[in-house]
């Protein structure tokens, strides 16, 4: 059995973007899995996002009804308290103004005009009263508004994060990344029963220290899906899972461009003799004239690298080549 070193970048993509909503999904499969529980998720929460909904309807009419009960009955029993008091002074005014001598008469007037003063001063009083009385009113309604309206928030927010969860699960399903990922995984699966002296590199970042022109341009790193280190040498592996439309509408990186970058930054690297393959499920584009690279089904590239019986590398200078091109934190011992 092969040892294999690192997973398929594809798929740790995909990881990537699962983990942001909190999954941990363990295989492809666990995809479908995490969709249909979130699914049965978002009806138990739609279900109880109604029932919380109507009690909260039901608690905030109550508590407005309340505010309103309470101020009505604030404002009628002050009122009764002004108009008694008004009517105090209007009777006291009608007292003062009775029939009487000429200069109690004139001693009254002056008085009638103080109690006069003391109604005008009552009514602009309650007025000013009654008028802030209604802003704390509509103020403490405004708060019940507020805290009614951050409550159906919450209650909604559980189900919109759950239905966000699906519907960002339902696009991993369709994207590049996971169809990358079948792929990719695939052909690892495939390759993992070739000898026990062959290493399965995925997902390796080749970097040069200084830029080397190639092809007219001036290439300094690459990416590589798989490469299988071989007594016979490197193979760079270019993994496509592509359509016919996708194909058809040129809207893509050229894979033959892309493998045959990475193989010659490997062998400018390594000096070990380096050959490039691109493995699909059954689409491709078109091979250019001149492209060395072979083109092969994923079931079919075992065979090709085991093809080869010419030796290259030995035993531990396979293993330092490896610990080369690998992160340090998958260093073979």
């Amino acid at each position: 059995m092969a040892r294999i070193i690192g997973e398929s970048g594809a798929w740790d993509s995909v990881c990537r973007k699962m983990n942001t909503m909190g999954f941990q999904p363990d295989g492809i499969s666990d995809i479908k899995r995490i969709l249909d529980d979130e699914k049965v998720k978002l009806e138990i929460e739609k279900k109880e996002e109604t029932q919380l909904l109507e009690k909260e309807e039901q608690a905030f009419a109550k508590k407005k009804n309340d505010l309103n009960k309470s101020y009505q009955e604030t404002v009628r029993s002050n009122k009764k308290e002004i108009i008694e008091k008004l009517k105090n002074l209007s009777i006291e005014i009608e007292r003062l103004q009775e029939t009487t001598t000429f200069f109690e008469k004139l001693r009254r007037k002056y008085q009638v005009s103080i109690v006069k003063r003391k109604i005008k001063a009552l009514k602009k009083k309650a007025n000013e009263y009654f008028e802030n009385l209604k802003i704390e009113r509509d103020m403490k309604q405004n708060d019940l508004e507020k805290q009614h309206e951050k409550i159906g928030f919450d209650i909604v927010g559980k189900a919109r994060k759950t239905e966000h969860n699906i519907k960002s699960l339902q696009h991993i399903q369709k994207s590049p990344d996971l169809f990358g990922a079948i792929a990719e995984i695939g052909l690892i699966e495939n390759l993992t029963s070739l000898p026990k002296n062959y290493y399965i590199l995925n997902n390796v970042f080749l970097s040069l220290l200084d830029a080397m022109r190639f092809d007219d341009k001036w290439r300094r790193t690459a990416q590589i899906d798989t490469m299988v280190i071989s007594p016979a040498g490197i193979f760079v592996i270019e993994v496509k899972n592509w359509s016919k439309t996708f194909i058809a509408s040129n809207d893509y990186h050229d894979p033959y461009d892309q493998v045959k970058r990475a193989a010659y930054l490997c062998y400018k690297q390594t000096k070990i003799k380096t050959r490039s393959i691109i493995a699909h499920t059954g689409n491709i584009p078109p091979k250019p004239n001149g492209s060395y690279t072979k083109i092969l089904r994923l079931d079919e590239v075992k065979n090709y690298i085991q093809w080869f019986k010419d030796e290259e590398i030995t035993g531990k200078a396979m293993q330092s080549l490896a610990n080369r091109l690998t992160p340090r934190k998958d260093y073979l011992l």
